[in-house]
């Protein structure tokens, strides 16, 4: 370290090392306490003093030309010098770390540095494509094991049951979610900040407020579009796939979790994350990006006669991500959305008659 230069005010030529040769009112810290020569009316007392002066520096500290002893700060870190000392004139050369304890700072003190952001990721929308990939070939591929374990599954009409149709729902989204994770982990700074999956009160209050929104909205719509197409058209894929089946409470259970709390979290993770990042490194306007995204997560569900449906009810979740900045707000407004016909359909799988309730 550059030995910092002589201070031009405050201290005489060649002050002696001895601090008993020193006048009243100067001080030295030495051997991590504080010596007086004299009681000093305007010093600050040693407890007001930061902590890194008063403790027991190194033997091999450097001292300034004044005899006084570098400290390091924050501990732990390079020796530098401490401002706050008898004479010393904070701004020389050889001096960081936090302001003195006055405020406002002495003439020539400069902050820190401001916290260096972290590089732009490195994947876009191949990214994205892969994850895609990821669920549809798991989709396919996760049916095989049933088919071969029950030959009868590949004849006409043979349909999946029970636990088999949990696994085929639950398994291929948490798939391509991991995959979106792990590219986030290899070519950019992770889930937290590439996805922007930090999490905030301020992300509930958003998420609540885009989600029930969204649900006063479309429970009319909904009930609208089944009236225009007819009760069969509306329904859902999930509500067709599990359409006369029975099951006991905890496989019954373990539908609602998945419908309620997991596939929201890995359909975001794809969507509102993975795809709303890859437009975001291109730097695309934000309601464009709401807009495709919006249209992406419709068309992914599959269900051609639903896609206006499901339109209005993925424009609050983007909303809710477009308002935030983030990604656990969609998070929390999706599962507001799958709650009710999570509900729904776990009472149907136990038998409820929801007609007659």
């Amino acid at each position: 370290m550059t030995s910092p230069q002589r201070p031009t005010h405050g201290m005489r030529d060649n002050p002696p090392s001895d601090p008993s040769e020193r006048p009243a009112g100067e001080r030295l810290a030495t051997g991590g306490h504080v010596e007086d020569s004299a009681a000093d009316p305007v010093a600050e007392p040693a407890e007001d003093r930061p902590s890194a002066v008063l403790d027991e520096p190194a033997e091999d500290l450097p001292t300034d030309p004044h005899g006084f002893r570098a400290q390091p700060w924050p501990p732990g870190s390079q020796p530098v010098w401490i401002p706050g000392q008898p004479g010393w004139t904070a701004g020389q050369p050889g001096w960081s770390g936090p302001p003195p304890p006055s405020w406002p700072p002495p003439a020539g003190w400069m902050p820190a540095p401001p916290v260096q952001a972290p590089p732009p990721h490195r994947w876009g929308f191949g990214a994205f494509l892969l994850a895609e990939g990821v669920f549809l070939l798991a989709s396919f591929l996760i049916v095989v094991p049933f088919m071969v374990a029950d030959p009868t599954l590949g004849a006409s009409g043979a349909e999946l049951r029970g636990a088999a149709l949990l696994v085929s729902l639950a398994v291929p989204t948490v798939l391509a979610a991991l995959v979106a994770i792990l590219i986030t982990k290899v070519r950019g700074n992770g889930p937290v900040i590439d996805l922007r999956l930090r999490f905030g009160w301020r992300d509930v209050g958003i998420g609540v407020t885009c989600g029930v929104i969204g649900v006063i909205l479309t429970i009319p719509l909904g009930m609208l579009w089944a009236h225009w197409v007819g009760e069969e058209d509306a329904n859902s894929a999930v509500g067709e796939i599990f359409d006369g089946v029975r099951m006991s409470p905890l496989p019954a259970l373990l539908v609602f979790v998945n419908i309620w709390l997991l596939a929201p979290l890995c359909e975001e993770i794809l969507y509102r994350g993975l795809l709303w990042g890859a437009m975001e490194r291109r730097r695309w306007n934000q309601w464009i990006i709401l807009a495709i995204t919006t249209v992406v997560f419709a068309a992914a569900h599959g269900e051609l006669k639903r896609a206006p449906l499901l339109l209005a009810i993925g424009l609050p979740m983007g909303v809710a991500r477009m308002l935030s900045g983030r990604l656990p707000a969609a998070i929390i407004a999706h599962q507001i959305n799958n709650f009710l016909p999570a509900l729904g359909l776990t009472l149907i799988l136990l038998g409820v008659p929801l007609a007659d309730a």
